[in-house]
């Protein structure tokens, strides 16, 4: 690797960057904030979802969790209501902005994926594909394995 060119990682970090950086932009465009919208996605999955699971999925504290929900509360996104399966846990649900908010960020993705693989043909779609699933696995794998290595 000469001293001008890029490795593979940096060729990767660089676009994931740009791409990070116009899909936060079109968001905040939309007066949506990139980290509501990621529990937003979890919440329409899974209403009965506990702060705990959410601290764990975030890799926050439980505390940070319940900022969270109370800010994305505030701002009308989510309501929290007692569940009626159980009293001492709490029913999360989208209101109609929160519901908005995801179907716009849907939008956005979709538009993103149109216009970036407009330059690319089926066969490098397809490459691309594979590659970011081998990618994913392969960096869980190893985020994994440095997490319990922080801890000893």
């Amino acid at each position: 690797m000469t001293a001008k060119s890029k490795s593979v990682v940096e060729q990767i970090e660089a676009a994931s960057f740009l791409i990070y950086k116009i899909h936060n932009d079109a968001l905040s465009k939309e007066g949506i904030s990139p980290t509501y919208i990621k529990y937003l996605y979890i919440i329409k999955e899974d209403k009965y979802i506990s702060p705990s699971k959410l601290a764990n999925h975030f890799n926050v504290s439980r505390a940070t969790v319940t900022l969270q929900l109370q800010k994305i509360q505030r701002l009308g996104y989510i309501n929290i209501l007692p569940s009626n399966i159980d009293l001492k846990q709490k029913s999360l649900v989208l209101t109609t902005k929160g519901e908005d908010a995801v179907k716009k960020h849907r939008e956005i993705i979709n538009f993103l994926d149109e216009y970036l693989i407009r330059e690319f043909n089926s066969e490098n779609i397809k490459a691309i594909e594979d590659f970011a699933l081998k990618m994913e696995k392969v960096s869980s794998r190893y985020f994994s394995s440095y997490e319990k290595r922080k801890k000893n």
